[in-house]
């Protein structure tokens, strides 16, 4: 049989082409043989069993394979929060928080109704709701299965201000005006080369939005302001090149006050404007 210590060096082999094979390795091993990191450092010479150590080594060679250690974890971290995370959802993206950051400065604290739009995992609606326990929020997503992991992450997280809607973004969805809506909506092209490397592992439809990345953007502008309260907001993540394109948009529909921000790294990540008073 095979040590702690004996797995984890072969594992850090292994894992040498991805981000920190030291790291990974150990939260892999942990994962497989279901216990702590901390264990693994205080007792290296302890023995796996053999059943374990297949575990072990199928995790790894998913790894090597690209596929998301979110995905092998089942779990990721967004805004201090845990979350499940399958192939049926992208893995939240620290990026992400500052668009959640964003909403949460722009509306009071007041009880109030919001809707996100594609929740995914429902990162941005748990976040959410975590911080504006006043707030009914309704979040929604295309996807079945999707719905299933956000209303698992919701339960798990217990908050119960949170109503989760099967809707194809405003198609089939039947709510008074809301006093602000958030999207972080597909935003590829269907002809983006990283659909083929890193991100081949995660659900395509929640990645691409058509031939140009701005599909979606296009849609929910063009539908939005039957949902919103006058002056209420719209507010959107997106790619490092599309902010001019999506503040064009919003200003055809008539909204006010549009503004773009950089994330950490100095690009053009959120994109908001307000419904015409």
């Amino acid at each position: 049989m095979q040590t702690i210590a004996q797995l984890l060096k072969h594992g850090y082999e292994l894992l040498q082409g991805t981000d920190n094979p030291h790291l990974e390795a150990q939260l892999l091993l942990a994962k497989a043989l279901a216990c702590e990191r901390i264990q693994l450092i205080a007792w290296p010479d302890k023995q796996v069993s053999d059943e374990q150590v297949i575990v072990f080594h199928k995790l790894v060679q998913r790894r090597c394979q690209h596929e998301p250690i979110a995905y092998l974890l089942e779990e990721k971290e967004f805004w201090s929060l845990p979350f499940y995370v399958n192939q049926h959802v992208l893995v939240p993206r620290p990026e992400t928080e500052l668009l959640v950051e964003t909403f949460l400065q722009y509306l009071p604290q007041d009880a109030l109704t919001v809707l996100e739009l594609g929740t995914g995992s429902g990162a941005i609606a748990c976040a959410l709701a975590s911080e504006r326990p006043h707030w009914q929020i309704i979040a929604t997503d295309i996807s079945f299965e999707a719905l299933k992991v956000a209303k698992s992450n919701s339960m798990q997280l217990n908050l119960p201000n949170i109503q989760w809607v099967h809707a194809n973004w405003f198609a089939g969805l039947s709510l008074p005006p809301v006093a602000a809506i958030i999207s972080n909506p597909p935003y590829l092209s269907d002809s983006d080369p990283h659909l083929k490397e890193d991100l081949l592992h995660e659900p395509q439809s929640a990645l691409v939005s058509g031939n140009t990345g701005l599909e979606a953007y296009e849609t929910i502008i063009a539908n939005a302001l039957p949902y919103l309260i006058p002056g209420g907001l719209l507010a959107f993540e997106h790619g490092a090149t599309q902010s001019q394109d999506i503040a064009v948009l919003l200003a055809k529909q008539g909204y006010a006050d549009i503004k773009i921000l950089n994330d950490l790294a100095n690009i053009p990540r959120i994109t908001l404007g307000f419904a015409p008073k």
